[in-house]
C-alpha cells in the first residue's frame, strides 16, 4: 500500500504504513499552528483489496468533533466523488475502503482543481466577459476577478478566502455556468446587472493544502479593516471601491453545521437592505430545498460590527446587502443524501443563487 500527497492541495503525514492499512496525522496549516483540519491524499494498493486507515490526531484538529455525526470522508477514483465508511472512534478518524484499479483520492472535501478554474476563465472570455488580474500573491499566483455584464455597481461574489472550504469553488462554477450558459434568464440578468466574481481569494493557501490561512498564517476574513491588509484583501477592496457594489456574497464552508444558510452582517442594517435580504432568502426557499433560514450562527443586531470581517466591511463601505453564504462539509440535514453535500450540489446551488439574485435585483421582470 502507498500513500501520497504530492499534488495540488495535497496534505497528510504518514506515521506507519502496512500492506493493508496506515496510521496518519493531519498537519497544521503552514504558518498557523492553531489551524489543523484539511487533508487530501492518494492511496494505492492491489485492486479490490480492502484497507483501513487511522487518522490518529483527528481529535486534536481545530474542529475535531466535525469528523463525527453526518460527516463521511470523500473519495474518488478519478471519476465521480463518493463517500467512504468513516467514523470518529476514540478521537481517531477510522476510514475503511477498497482499492480502486487506479489510485483512490481521499479528501476532507473534494478540492476545486486549478484545471477547472482555467476552464472557468475560458468560459468567461468566450461569453464576452473579461478576466481581470487584480494583483499577485506573495508566491506570484494571480488574484483574478471574472467580470460578466455591466461593471457599474456589480454583484460581488468572493470564494475560498479560507482555501480548504473548496465547496465555494464548486459553487462559483455553477454560478458562472448559469450566467454564461446562454439561457434567456441569464441574458436578461446580464443586460442590467453585472457580476464581479473572485473564484479563489487565497490561491497560495489552496496550492499547499492549508485549510484556513495563507502560507504566512493570515486568516483573510479577519483582515478587511487593516490599512496594511494582505495583498489578497487589499486589491479586492480597491477593485470594489473602484466599481461600487450592489450586493455582496462571501462564500464559505462550515465544518460543524450541516446546513446551507446565509449569515447577515453584524449590527442592524437599514430597512431597505433588510427587505432585499428577506426577498432574496424567500426566493431561495422557493428555488431549492438545499436552502434554509432556520439554522445559522447566533445573531444579535445590537453587536457592534467588526470591520475585520468581509461582510461587515462591505456593508459599512457601501450600505448594501452583504451576506456570508455557508455550505456544509458533511450534508444538508434538511435534505440528506448518501453522497453528502457533494460538488454537484454546490454547483446547482450556485446556479440557483444566480436566479434568486435576478429576481431580487430585477423585480420588474
Amino acid at each position: 500500500m502507498k500513500v501520497s500527497s504530492n499534488f495540488e492541495g495535497g496534505r497528510i503525514e504518514v506515521q506507519e504504513l502496512g500492506a493493508h492499512g496506515a496510521t496518519l496525522t493531519i498537519p497544521h496549516d503552514v504558518g498557523a499552528q492553531r489551524f489543523r483540519q484539511w487533508f487530501a491524499f492518494d492511496v494505492s494498493g492491489q485492486a479490490g483489496s480492502s484497507f483501513e486507515l487511522f487518522i490518529q490526531n483527528a481529535h486534536e484538529c481545530t474542529w475535531g468533533d466535525a469528523f463525527g455525526g453526518a460527516y463521511k470522508v470523500f473519495a474518488s477514483d478519478g471519476q465521480a466523488w463518493r463517500r467512504l465508511d468513516s467514523s470518529l472512534v476514540g478521537g481517531k478518524l477510522l476510514i475503511r475502503g477498497t482499492h480502486a484499479e487506479r489510485r483512490l483520492r481521499l479528501c476532507y472535501y473534494p478540492p476545486y482543481p486549478a484545471e477547472r478554474l482555467s476552464a472557468l476563465r475560458r468560459r468567461t472570455r468566450l461569453s464576452g466577459g473579461t478576466v481581470r488580474l487584480l494583483g499577485r500573491t506573495p508566491a506570484g499566483r494571480a488574484i483574478e476577478c471574472l467580470q460578466l455584464g455591466k461593471q457599474d455597481r456589480p454583484v460581488w461574489v468572493i470564494a475560498q478566502q479560507h482555501p480548504g472550504e473548496a465547496m465555494a469553488g464548486w459553487f462559483v462554477e455553477g454560478l458562472v455556468e448559469f450566467l454564461t450558459g446562454g439561457g434567456a434568464a441569464a441574458r436578461a440578468l446580464l443586460e442590467s446587472v453585472g457580476f464581479a466574481i473572485i473564484p479563489r481569494m487565497n490561491p497560495d493557501g489552496a496550492a499547499i493544502g492549508n485549510h484556513r490561512t495563507t502560507p504566512q498564517g493570515l486568516d483573510l476574513n479577519r483582515k478587511w479593516a487593516h490599512e496594511s491588509a494582505p495583498i489578497e484583501v487589499s486589491v479586492t477592496r480597491a477593485a470594489m471601491i473602484e466599481s461600487g457594489a450592489r450586493f455582496f456574497l462571501d462564500v464559505h464552508g462550515d465544518e460543524r453545521l450541516p446546513w446551507v444558510f446565509a449569515q447577515p452582517p453584524d449590527g442592524l442594517p437599514p430597512v431597505e437592505v433588510r427587505n432585499q435580504v428577506d426577498a432574496f432568502q424567500a426566493e431561495m426557499l422557493l428555488l431549492t430545498p438545499d436552502y434554509q433560514t432556520k439554522h445559522r450562527y447566533p445573531y444579535d443586531s445590537r453587536v457592534t460590527p467588526s470591520l475585520a470581517f468581509a461582510t461587515n466591511w462591505v456593508h459599512h463601505q457601501f450600505g448594501i446587502p452583504s451576506l456570508t453564504l455557508e455550505l456544509p462539509f458533511s450534508d444538508h440535514l434538511g435534505r440528506p443524501d448518501p453522497r453528502g453535500f457533494f460538488p454537484a450540489r454546490a454547483r446547482r446551488l450556485g446556479a440557483r443563487v444566480a436566479r434568486g439574485l435576478g429576481v431580487v435585483l430585477m423585480p420588474t421582470r
